[in-house]
């Protein structure tokens, strides 16, 4: 597999001009960034979207999820490699996003019917098997 790198632009340095056009991501979100997550980056000439296959420290392995219009070593679907600091911005995955929604759906429900979210009580554990049956995702 081929991976494809670029002089990316580098966020971090250029925060200013950017901030008020993006939601350019806290150092917390990008130490929270995971596989599948959709981040923006850019060559200098062109903003494109990738999806994270990896993400080891600050080095990002990620496939470009756009046709690009420029001509450049990679398009869409090919393997990119790029740090951290060169995101734009992020866009959860959307199986993480619904574990988190899940995950606060349940507190809700335990609260409602007056049982401590976070005990591990036996009605608990008996809320969260029947919530875990009728999960069809």
């Amino acid at each position: 597999m081929l991976t494809n790198s670029d002089n990316w632009v580098d966020v971090s340095h250029n925060m200013a001009q950017y901030k008020d056009v993006f939601d350019i991501p806290t150092e917390q979100d990008l130490d929270n960034l995971t596989k599948n997550d959709i981040v923006k980056i850019s060559n200098g000439f062109e903003r494109f979207f990738v999806r994270v296959k990896d993400v080891c420290d600050n080095t990002v392995f990620g496939i470009v999820e756009n046709h690009l219009v420029g001509k450049y070593d990679y398009d869409f679907s090919d393997t990119v490699r790029f740090e951290k600091k060169n995101i734009f911005m992020i866009k959860k995955s959307s199986v993480n996003s619904n574990t988190t929604k899940k995950h606060k759906t349940t507190k809700r429900i335990l609260k409602f019917l007056g049982i401590d979210p976070t005990l591990q009580s036996r009605e608990a554990m008996a809320v969260l098997s029947i919530l875990n049956k009728n999960d069809t995702s």
